[in-house]
């Protein structure tokens, strides 16, 4: 069985977060495609926007609700075409691990942009608000702590045991 381990991800719960995202979502068309290398020829070649890579359930787990979550959300500043194909063609070992393990449809969803000042913005809250487990970002409240390894450091106050 494949697995990496990292921390659970899962939708975020701030309202603030959600109606920003609505917000932008007045100004914004998404379109979709399925992701596989024979839908590359739809996305626009010389287009910039952002994109999210959502998976549907299984056939046999709640598929006829019509369930998916974002796997990915991401940017391109130059061409949504070019991140599509690279995605399809070498993913991320963490997309790579889902992706073989969804046995149903995964799909690119993706908005073109002509503002390029906002795209980040955008990605951002779209990581912020999706926490996608293939980002190697992720979501406020889920962040890693980091530390390092090596001879113990006296920290903080000094306690007596008596």
């Amino acid at each position: 069985m494949n697995s990496i381990n990292s921390t659970p991800r899962s939708w975020s719960p701030e309202k603030e977060l959600w109606s920003a995202l609505n917000r932008i979502s007045e100004d914004t068309t998404w379109s979709f495609v399925k992701f596989d290398e024979n839908s590359g020829h739809v996305i626009p070649s010389k287009s910039k926007g952002v994109y999210l890579i959502c998976a549907d359930t299984p056939r046999d787990v709640l598929h006829t609700i019509g369930l998916r979550t974002v796997l990915y959300a991401g940017k391109s500043e130059s061409c949504l075409k070019t991140r599509f194909l690279r995605h399809i063609r070498s993913p991320t070992p963490k997309l790579k691990m889902y992706l073989e393990s969804f046995i149903s449809d995964t799909f690119f969803y993706y908005s073109k942009m002509v503002e390029i000042s906002r795209i980040g913005e955008i990605e951002n809250l779209l990581i912020q608000t999706f926490n996608p487990p293939c980002n190697s970002i992720s979501g406020p409240g889920t962040s890693h702590l980091l530390a390092r390894l090596g001879p113990p450091k006296e920290i903080g106050a000094r306690f007596h045991v008596r």
